[in-house]
């Protein structure tokens, strides 16, 4: 899931990742206890309040008690599929702060790039990744204003396309 970092992955000035943006709620769904640990205390050492789901009924249950800012979805049991159903389900919600919440989703390959992007996600990471991608994505989609949200997912599925990227 995670990697090691390389010397490529070090930020440059042109390249530098967004700056933290404070503390955030964020929302960990992953059916592996294990890894939702991992990316749960991640995000806790990066400042931020973090709230755990393994399935689809514990993650709208906590998006509908709570204020969450963003989701980390990463759901690997059932493939992207169940991703893209819970996506479903928290951009179809009546509650607009369930609907508009801001998620990050996690496959493991870049494949359904596409859908996951038409599905409405707001930033994508491929396995394995490193730890500062995950923070970086977290802190850009947080920081990202909510007028930008809908041309960003344009111009990132108009690159999907391009790519031949289902």
């Amino acid at each position: 899931m995670l990697r090691r970092a390389t010397k490529a992955d070090e930020p440059t000035e042109v390249g530098a990742s967004p700056e933290p943006v404070g503390s955030a709620h964020i929302l960990v769904v992953n059916d592996d206890p294990g890894a939702c640990e991992l990316l749960a205390r991640l995000l806790t050492r990066a400042g931020h309040e973090v709230e755990r789901a393994a399935n689809h009924d514990q993650a709208m249950g906590q998006l509908s008690v709570g204020r969450i800012d963003c989701v980390v979805l990463d759901l690997a049991a059932g493939g992207i599929g169940q991703n893209l159903k819970l996506l479903d389900l928290i951009r179809s919600s009546v509650t607009k702060s369930i609907a508009d919440v801001r998620v990050v989703l996690v496959a493991q390959q870049s494949s359904n790039r596409m859908f996951s992007w038409q599905a409405g996600i707001d930033a994508f990471i491929a396995r394995p990744f490193h730890a500062d991608e995950l923070l970086a994505q977290v802190n850009e989609v947080l920081s990202r204003p909510d007028a930008e949200r809908e041309r960003h997912r344009r111009r990132e599925l108009d690159a999907a396309s391009a790519e031949g990227v289902s």
